[in-house]
């Protein structure tokens, strides 16, 4: 479980990365999207919620279907936001 929630968090990291460095997220002009891209805590939290919905109930706690992967994308892409900030 613990190793699983890592190797997902450290994808999801990569995946943060690869696709705020892609060319075409430079150009979209539609209005909620270009600042999706620019954030990476909110694109951070799309990634991580579909990485957790995708492999549902990693964490042993209670598990409510949609509510644990949204709880658990929040907190995960808050936290590796704030590694980036201080790392930085």
């Amino acid at each position: 479980m613990t190793i699983k929630f890592f190797i997902i968090v450290v994808v999801g990291k990569l995946l943060i990365h690869l696709v705020s460095n892609l060319p075409y997220a430079k150009t979209i002009k539609i209005k909620p999207f270009d600042y999706l891209f620019q954030c990476d805590l909110c694109l951070g939290f799309w990634i991580y919620f579909s990485l957790f919905a995708f492999y549902g109930g990693l964490l042993q706690i209670q598990y409510v279907p949609v509510a644990t992967e949204v709880i658990t994308a929040a907190l995960v892409s808050y936290i590796m936001h704030l590694a980036i900030v201080t790392g930085k």
